[in-house]
């Protein structure tokens, strides 16, 4: 730990828990408004527009909870969110959605948001489930998509599902952690975390426990903290209101339950997922933002070759939000592989 200290410029625990909760690793989403903005205008108002019923029973007994929108009679994608993620984190605009013809899924995993949690899981759990929710909405095939922490969950499903899965899309993909000096590719306070989670995992609970006090405390100050580094790109996008309400409003749903919950979410993005990339021969379509402040090009570079059949996109003056910057874009190219599957 002394040495993490000296990597990151601080000296007590204290320092380094400050440096963790403020920093942009834990929103899967982006937008910037006012740090008074209340919740009620969009976020609970919206947290409660979501209908009961958006839940399927798993073989288990435990509830998945799931959001659903855009065009019900288009391309299904179902969309893997970030650490603290829920169903509530996605752009605001759902005109895109139905300009693009494009139905989207977002289920939140075990322990987000309202699902259930699932003591002891691991990254291969997560395509047992996704099974349940597509044969429970009647999808035959689907299209992946997995942002930033997704990353993992969404090569998993690729791997476990090749006969329904269409296309595999990776944005601000999170490269899996085989060994230590693969660390190097995330930034300082990334990396600390990703380290204590992997080598020092018992001190986790208490890190995310001050980060979880923080966004029930004001979720929008903390939203403030950790988009105050983002590049010029991301924070023009982060200024829709409506998007920084879907932000806050996934965040407080994130943080229903205890800090152990998002623990877990960072134990397992930190280990070795124990998937054999090679082994995904779908052809995978990674988008990077240039200026990500959080993943290094490198990274990304060394996520496709890992990937038999991968194309690497990378975005002049993006930064790790280009998931909401570029959603039109995303969702054009994304219908365009589409079609030349279906053709095939």
């Amino acid at each position: 730990l002394t040495r993490v200290f000296g990597k990151i410029g601080v000296k007590r625990q204290t320092e380094m828990m400050q440096a963790i909760y403020a920093s942009p690793l834990w929103l899967q989403t982006d937008h910037k408004h006012s740090a008074e903005m209340p919740l009620s205008i969009h976020g609970i108002q919206q947290e409660r527009h979501a209908t009961e019923d958006q839940r399927v029973r798993l073989a288990d007994g435990r509830w998945l909870y799931y959001s659903d929108n855009g065009d019900p009679q288009g391309h299904p994608v179902i969309f893997m969110h970030g650490i603290a993620g829920s169903r509530y984190l996605r752009h605001p605009d759902d005109d895109i959605l139905l300009r693009q013809s494009i139905r989207l899924i977002i289920p939140e995993r075990p322990g987000s948001g309202d699902s259930d949690p699932l003591p002891n899981r691991n990254i291969s759990d997560w395509p047992h489930d996704i099974t349940a929710l597509a044969d429970h909405l009647q999808l035959d095939k689907f299209s992946v998509l997995g942002y930033s922490a997704g990353t993992g969950y969404a090569l998993a499903v690729a791997a476990a599902l090749p006969q329904r899965v269409l296309t595999l899309n990776l944005v601000a993909a999170v490269p899996p952690i085989i060994e230590l000096e693969d660390l190097r590719a995330f930034n300082p306070v990334f990396c600390m975390t990703l380290f204590v989670a992997r080598y020092t995992p018992a001190l986790l609970p208490a890190l995310m426990r001050v980060m979880v006090k923080d966004i029930r405390r004001n979720v929008y100050q903390y939203l403030e903290k950790i988009f105050a580094d983002a590049p010029e790109q991301d924070r023009a996008t982060l200024a829709n209101p409506k998007l920084r309400a879907n932000i806050a409003a996934g965040l407080r749903a994130s943080v229903k339950r205890n800090e152990q919950e998002i623990a877990q979410e960072v134990l397992i993005t930190a280990k070795d997922w124990e998937l054999d990339l090679r082994q995904i021969h779908l052809p995978a379509h990674i988008w990077y933002g240039e200026k990500d402040p959080l993943v290094s090009p490198g990274a990304a570079q060394k996520l496709a070759g890992l990937l038999p059949n991968a194309q690497l996109n990378i975005v002049p003056a993006a930064g790790h939000y280009l998931l909401y910057s570029h959603w039109q874009e995303l969702l054009i190219a994304l219908n365009k592989r589409v079609t030349q599957m279906a053709e095939k």
